[in-house]
């Protein structure tokens, strides 16, 4: 590329700014599955970022790091729950039926 930027580069801020744009302009987002290890951007910054717009949006946050320090440190970003991968579907779906008031 002309800029020196790499097409994944772009695509990953045209990916992260096109979040943010869309889920403030979208009320009807009930949810959002947080993965927290990503490019850029981590996913506690980026959960950090959602709370301060809509702090009552559910988070949940999806990591292959399971310690009790990794857990603490999302829950303090704003992420309402931690489900550690692999994920196991059942506990992900009651997690997700929870936080949407559907039938746990």
């Amino acid at each position: 590329m002309k800029n020196g930027k790499s097409p994944n580069y772009l695509l990953r801020g045209l990916l992260k700014n096109r979040f943010f744009k869309t889920c403030a302009a979208h009320p009807e987002i009930d949810l959002v599955l947080m993965d927290l290890k990503m490019p850029e951007m981590d996913g506690y910054e980026a959960t950090r970022q959602i709370k301060s717009r809509k702090p009552d949006l559910p988070v949940l946050a999806l990591t292959a790091y399971g310690l009790v320090k990794d857990r603490e440190r999302a829950m303090a970003a704003g992420c309402d729950e931690v489900v550690t991968k692999p994920v196991d579907k059942k506990l992900l779906m009651h997690s997700i039926k929870k936080f949407l008031g559907l039938d746990v």
